[in-house]
């Protein structure tokens, strides 16, 4: 008689835990199925609350997790929130290779990037990372439609480093410390090679260079300009100036001993 109760009780409890599995299962495909139909309608922030709760309690039972992922960086994404999309973006291009998502989640993880980071900002590491994300989009999806903006993302970039870059050189100029100048010009023509304001660079570090009484190098790159026939008012105007500034260290000079022999 007690066998026969406990395979009643048994079988009373593996109904009621079956019947759970399909309630929970049954209301994960029906969030899932809403979420994504709040975030192709707009409703991101709905889609949002709902997609993150079937990310939370269901994602093992989603057939497709993929599309959870990239539906809710559309949502974030829309919603404008870009570090929080890029993460769902890059979960599917990370962990699913072959999803039909990936090429646009990697189009889309690199411009939220891109969107992440500020305009003026001190540390680079965002503006960075994204000009990286869109250059391996390009290198691996380079018929895809998204090709022409990824490469003018990435040229925009270029620009908005290199001009952070002149914008620090330009201080040290201010300043008059010739030296630093040179060095953060310098970085520019290391860093960013085949940068089409790489002659106005190395005319802004010859004329440091004069200025911090560095004539021989200085004159290093003059040689350059003068063969190729570019800049020759400025070398011309820099080899005044450098006569200029021999004068005017010479009489210095006189100057000082003059005094030097008085004291004596």
């Amino acid at each position: 008689m007690m066998r026969i109760v406990l395979l009643t009780l048994m079988v009373l409890v593996s109904g009621v835990s079956a019947k759970k599995k399909f309630d929970k299962s049954a209301r994960c495909d029906k969030n899932y199925t809403k979420g994504i139909e709040a975030a192709l309608a707009g409703k991101n922030s709905k889609a949002v609350q709902l997609l993150s709760n079937v990310r939370l309690e269901c994602i093992g039972g989603i057939e497709n997790p993929d599309s959870l992922y990239y539906f809710l960086g559309e949502a974030y994404r829309k919603g404008k929130k870009p570090d929080e999309a890029r993460l769902e973006y890059r979960m599917v291009v990370e962990e699913y290779p072959y999803s039909p998502f990936r090429e646009e989640s990697a189009y889309r993880m690199a411009y939220c990037s891109y969107k992440a980071a500020p305009i003026k900002e001190r540390d680079s590491k965002t503006i960075r990372r994204a000009m990286r994300e869109f250059n391996t989009f390009a290198a691996d999806f380079p018929d895809s439609k998204w090709a022409d903006t990824a490469k003018m993302y990435v040229d925009t970039i270029f620009t908005r480093l290199i001009d952070k870059e002149l914008a620090n050189a330009r201080y040290y100029e201010i300043v008059e410390q010739w030296d630093a100048a040179v060095i953060y010009y310098r970085s520019i023509i290391s860093e960013f090679p085949e940068n089409p304001r790489e002659d106005f660079v190395r005319l802004q570090i010859m004329k440091n260079m004069v200025n911090g009484f560095r004539f021989a190098e200085a004159r290093e790159i003059m040689k350059d300009f003068t063969s190729r026939g570019i800049y020759a008012n400025e070398v011309k105007s820099q080899e005044s100036r450098i006569d200029f500034l021999i004068a005017k260290q010479e009489k210095e000079n006189k100057r000082r001993l003059r005094r030097t022999k008085s004291d004596a």
